[in-house]
């Protein structure tokens, strides 16, 4: 039980930071604005606007083939919910897959920036994400070998950034 209690929160967060890291070029080909961001819709657009922005989860658009060989974009949002203590992952806005549960914080920071064809366009909209973060605080299982606080209640909290894979070295 005490491997657990870390584990999977390293794993959720291995899984996210993928996520975050693995867009891909053919939406550019396709015309379908897909680089991964906020899910917060005010939030998305303060992050359009060229503001670093903190939202609850995020969204994400994962390239999959279809069985006649063509490729489409799924949508995947990560979304953490205060009064489970849960984030979940729902594709396409279908079903929801609990990813973590026994959170009390799951914050994602985005820095946004402008590509390469917005910039030589004039365009000020900031269409890519330069880095995210994200931060998730889990509560502890009794016996996880994590000390209790004041409180008596015992939580650990984890971080990573990622930048998306095309985006490593544009300025």
């Amino acid at each position: 039980a005490a491997g657990d209690t870390a584990q999977r929160p390293r794993l959720a967060l291995g899984r996210a930071l993928d996520l975050l890291r693995g867009t891909d070029d053919l939406a550019d080909e396709l015309g379908i604005a897909h680089d991964p961001g906020p899910i917060t819709p005010s939030v998305r657009a303060d992050f359009i606007s060229g503001d670093t922005v903190e939202d609850d989860g995020f969204v994400v658009y994962e390239p999959y083939a279809l069985s006649d060989g063509t490729t489409t974009f799924r949508t995947i949002v990560w979304q953490f919910d205060a009064d489970s203590g849960e984030v979940r992952q729902s594709i396409d806005a279908g079903d929801e897959y609990v990813v973590l549960r026994n959170v009390t914080s799951f914050r994602c920071r985005f820095q946004p920036m402008r590509s390469t064809e917005n910039r030589r366009r004039g365009i000020l909209d900031h269409d890519r994400l330069r880095r995210a973060t994200v931060v998730v605080t889990v509560e502890a299982d009794q016996g996880a070998g994590v000390n209790a606080n004041a409180a008596g209640r015992s939580s650990f909290t984890l971080s990573g950034s990622a930048s998306p894979r095309r985006n490593v070295g544009v300025r």
